[in-house]
C-alpha cells in the first residue's frame, strides 16, 4: 500500500467560519445564517499546544462548547488556498515594520 504525506496550513477559526449566509429577514434589516455543516476544524490545547482532531462540525456539535473554544483561541481551520485576506494582513504587517 502506498502512503502519502501531506502538509496543511491551519489558521485560527472564527464564528463566521461555522455559519453560512441564508438570506435576509422579512423586514430586510437582518441577515439569517445557518450552520456550516461539514466544516473541518482542529482544537489546540491551551496547556500543551498540541492539536487534536480533525473534527467535523455537525448538527450534533455542541454550540456552547464551540463558543468557549473560539473564545479561548483553540479552534483552527484549514487555510483556503485562495485566501488572500491572510496574505494581505501579512503584507500590511511587513509594510508597517519597514
Amino acid at each position: 500500500m502506498t502512503q502519502y504525506t501531506i502538509q496543511m496550513e491551519l489558521i485560527p477559526g472564527t464564528a463566521d467560519d461555522f455559519k453560512l449566509f441564508a438570506g435576509w429577514t422579512a423586514d430586510g434589516f437582518r441577515r439569517n445564517f445557518i450552520r456550516k455543516i461539514g466544516q473541518i476544524f482542529w482544537l489546540r490545547s491551551i496547556r500543551t499546544n498540541i492539536f487534536e482532531g480533525p473534527y467535523i462540525f455537525t448538527e450534533n456539535t455542541n454550540a456552547d462548547d464551540l463558543k468557549i473554544y473560539l473564545e479561548n483561541n483553540m479552534v483552527f481551520i484549514p487555510k483556503h488556498p485562495l485566501d488572500t485576506k491572510i496574505q494581505t494582513i501579512k503584507e500590511e504587517n511587513i509594510l508597517k515594520a519597514v
